[in-house]
């Protein structure tokens, strides 16, 4: 009920939408917010955005998308979990932090981008049907919680996020 809601309230197709999920619980995994601005600027002129967050994360996705008009749609808080496990499974595709959602994606079929920094994407994945971007730094993988700054996350290009994620959906399965 919830998506086919959302998606008569927000002309959204299943299949036909990006669902970016950039919160995530440690600071050392959080892609820079003018980093997410930039590849949601490039991508919602081609497919609808969806944000999607935890309560508590409403400000940080507002903070992400502030002036970047039609084609994003933030429900970060808005969405209970099984709300939001049915909009990552209605969407196209996923990108995501280092976060929870780089397994629901392939859990519900959706092929998922995920953002590595501080762990090690060969232990913690994103497994089958993702990706992960990671920064060649020397520290990539420290698993630490708390960097200032975290080079690592600073240091994933947007192009090649860009790039990685019009390549997903090229493939997304509708």
């Amino acid at each position: 009920m919830f998506v086919e809601r959302l998606s008569a309230e927000h002309a959204l197709r299943r299949g036909q939408f990006l669902v970016c999920i950039p919160p995530t619980r440690w600071p050392s995994k959080r892609y820079p917010p003018r980093h997410w601005r930039t590849v949601i600027r490039a991508l919602r002129d081609e497919i609808p955005v969806v944000l999607l967050g935890a309560p508590g994360d409403e400000r940080q996705c507002n903070d992400i998308i502030v002036g970047l008009g039609d084609g994003v749609v933030n429900l970060a808080g808005r969405t209970s979990v099984p709300e939001m496990v049915g909009v990552i499974a209605a969407s196209g595709g996923a990108l995501c932090s280092d976060s929870a959602a780089k397994f629901i994606a392939p859990a519900v079929g959706v092929d998922v981008v995920t953002l590595i920094g501080p762990t090690q994407a060969e232990r913690t994945g994103p497994y089958r049907h993702g990706r992960a971007l990671v920064a060649q730094v020397p520290c990539q993988g420290c698993l630490r919680k708390r960097c200032a700054p975290a080079i690592c996350m600073e240091l994933i290009p947007p192009a090649d996020v860009i790039a990685t994620a019009r390549e997903m959906l090229s493939r997304r399965r509708t």
